[in-house]
């Protein structure tokens, strides 16, 4: 898996890390850091000892040098989606087929929770969600007594 975090991110970084502030030694390291958290899935202890600096120097680099922020967050972004890769096969599961193309079982089974994920998270702008939204555009008491609610009601009906 990190091999592929490593190819999708490998010719973005090279071009972006000429842009790196700090002097020929910093930027090695920053390039070190880098190429360390592409390896290690994004883990910022593993990346920081390879680079041979402490977490704060990380958390420096982000704060200071915007360039190594962005290409520290491409990273970031290409693990997620290497992950959401994995997590839609899981989702849908991985069909097992015959020479001629049938469907004969699975290799991996789909998974209903993870598929329920998948949809309340990147399905959520299409409505799939566990929780309800409403939103109200005129300033009404939410009434919790019915005897409340049915003195509203008529006091609406004589305006």
């Amino acid at each position: 898996m990190a091999q592929m975090a490593q190819k999708t991110n490998y010719s973005t970084m090279t071009e972006q890390a000429d842009k790196l502030a700090g002097s020929e030694t910093t930027v090695r390291r920053k390039r070190r850091f880098l190429d360390a958290a592409t390896q290690t899935m994004g883990s910022i202890t593993k990346a920081a000892k390879a680079a041979n600096i402490g977490r704060r120097t990380f958390y420096n680099w982000i704060d200071q040098d915007p360039e190594f922020a962005l290409l520290f967050e491409e990273i970031q972004e290409s693990i997620l989606d290497l992950i959401v890769d994995r997590a839609y096969h899981f989702a849908l599961g991985i069909p097992e087929m015959d020479e001629e193309g049938n469907f004969i079982g699975w290799k991996i089974k789909p998974d209903a929770g993870t598929l329920q994920l998948l949809l309340r998270t990147l399905g959520r702008s299409r409505g799939f969600s566990e929780k309800t939204s409403i939103e109200l555009e005129a300033n009404i008491p939410f009434i919790h007594d019915s005897e409340a609610v049915a003195r509203l009601v008529e006091h609406a009906q004589n305006l």
